[in-house]
């Protein structure tokens, strides 16, 4: 009798490992298919695209856009490598990273430009709203108008300044900025064929 208990008690043992190590197994791949990346690309010219958290995004030419989608964490987060213009839905609850080589952006507000294409100095441009810039230990926050320069490389400075906010945004609005340039018009004479 006290060789089937024994029997037993193992037996219960052996049933409730193997229970546990399925149930351990089965919640690792529910925890792996609740998270996901999504990736945008802009190869050819400007594009728009809306993320599932309804924030809008103008991704300019030659820029990759990366969406990282889980269930367990309480932020929005995105890598970008080239340019893009953001228009963050509020979620106080949730909040927006934007993470680039330079440096990352956290978003206090709703609507800023990030230029941060490798091995170029990032610039980080606030339009309305309020964002947090930072690079290692180093951070600032941007009024509207306002704009954060980080160099490519080592130097770790976060160097802000005024915003010329029309030449900024002059890609996603489809304009064409010049500044001190000189324009030359040509003009040709009639032929005496023309008349």
């Amino acid at each position: 009798s006290l060789r089937s208990f024994r029997l037993y008690i193992a037996a219960v043992a052996v049933l409730f490992f193997l229970l546990f190590s399925f149930a351990g197994y089965m919640t690792a791949e529910w925890y792996k298919a609740s998270d996901a990346v999504l990736a945008y690309s802009s190869l050819n010219g400007k594009s728009r695209i809306c993320l599932p958290d309804s924030t809008f995004v103008w991704l300019n030419a030659g820029s990759t856009l990366e969406y990282f989608v889980s269930r367990w964490t309480k932020e929005r987060n995105v890598r970008l490598d080239g340019e893009a213009y953001f228009e963050v839905a509020k979620e106080r609850e949730r909040p927006f990273w934007v993470d680039f080589r330079e440096g990352t952006v956290r978003v206090l507000g709703t609507q800023f430009n990030v230029k941060a294409y490798g091995g170029e100095e990032a610039v980080a441009t606030l339009v309305h709203g309020k964002v947090e810039v930072a690079r290692g230990q180093e951070a600032v926050v941007l009024q509207p108008g306002e704009q954060c320069r980080i160099a490519a490389g080592e130097a770790h400075a976060l160097i802000v300044g005024k915003a010329d906010l029309v030449s900024t945004l002059a890609w996603k609005n489809g304009e064409f900025v010049f500044k001190d340039a000189s324009f030359c018009l040509l003009y040709t004479s009639p032929s005496p064929r023309d008349g």
